[in-house]
């Protein structure tokens, strides 16, 4: 058992801590994924000569779907206009 503030703790609350420090964890690395993307999205666009308005800038910096982003990122290799980018699925 960990020693808590309180006290110690209980095997029920050892199990809570553990899953909660598991889900914050997780959360993060996928918030990292979710920021590399965003930033790999708009590079690629740059490199290409498609650089984005600041509302579509803003736009992929704010979006946490990692899934739309490598969408996104697989377009923005090939595409030779920002609408071919971010058209709707």
């Amino acid at each position: 058992m960990r020693q808590g503030q309180l006290g110690e703790l209980s095997d029920l609350e050892e199990k809570w801590l553990h899953q909660g420090e598991q889900r914050g964890r997780q959360r993060g690395r996928e918030e990292g994924r979710a920021e590399a993307l965003s930033g790999a999205v708009l590079k690629v666009l740059e490199a290409r000569g498609l650089g984005p308005s600041e509302e579509m800038r803003a736009r992929v910096l704010a979006c946490r779907d990692a899934t739309l982003l490598d969408l996104w990122l697989a377009r923005a290799v090939t595409a030779r206009t920002l609408d071919e980018v971010f058209q709707p699925h």
